[in-house]
């Protein structure tokens, strides 16, 4: 559920497939905006019945992508390499968690376009993580080059996204759901 754009029913929906009324149960009819994002995910995990189905369908979501993984990684020497848009190391992340659940004992280094400073934190925990930009943050003297595509990603986005369209999710037998629009998700 961390994402840039306010929070609001809907996105919990979308990426778990539960009732609508009981998000609004548990956090109202949004938007929440970020500073409250934290308020509204202690809502969502104190609501029993609805916690249980995020539960679960985390779970399918997981063993989904542990289906795409097992047909479609190709193990050899060295480390795996994720390659994406970038910002924050999330995806990294997950997979790295998704992997080791599996067996798999391996270094993963991200290749990104850009990143901000949650990456930066990430790097600091020993995450291998690269980007094509300089990563000194918006603060810091990589300002000027980072800034724009910091502010606006979705326009990175479009630019970057293959004809396939953005990976939504994995279905149940592993093979990727893409949509053909980029929505700040």
């Amino acid at each position: 559920l961390a994402r840039r754009a306010d929070l609001i029913p809907q996105h919990v929906v979308d990426a778990f497939g539960v009732d609508e009324s009981l998000v609004r149960e548990a956090i109202g009819h949004g938007p929440i905006d970020h500073r409250e994002r934290g308020h509204a995910l202690a809502n969502i995990a104190a609501h029993d019945e609805l916690c249980g189905a995020i539960v679960a369908a985390s779970a399918t979501q997981r063993r989904n992508v542990q289906r795409y993984l097992e047909r479609h990684l190709t193990l050899d020497q060295g480390p795996i390499v994720l390659r994406d848009v970038g910002w924050s190391g999330m995806i990294q992340h997950g997979l790295t968690s998704i992997l080791r659940e599996m067996g798999i004992d391996r270094k993963v280094v991200g290749l990104y376009c850009a990143t901000t400073t949650n990456a930066e934190e990430r790097v600091s925990c020993g995450a291998a993580m690269k980007s094509y930009l300089p990563t000194s943050g918006l603060q810091g003297r990589a300002e000027h080059a980072t800034g724009m595509i910091v502010r606006y990603p979705e326009l990175l986005e479009r630019i970057l996204t293959p004809e396939v369209g953005t990976l939504l999710e994995f279905n149940d037998v592993g093979d990727p759901v893409c949509s053909t629009t980029v929505e700040a998700r």
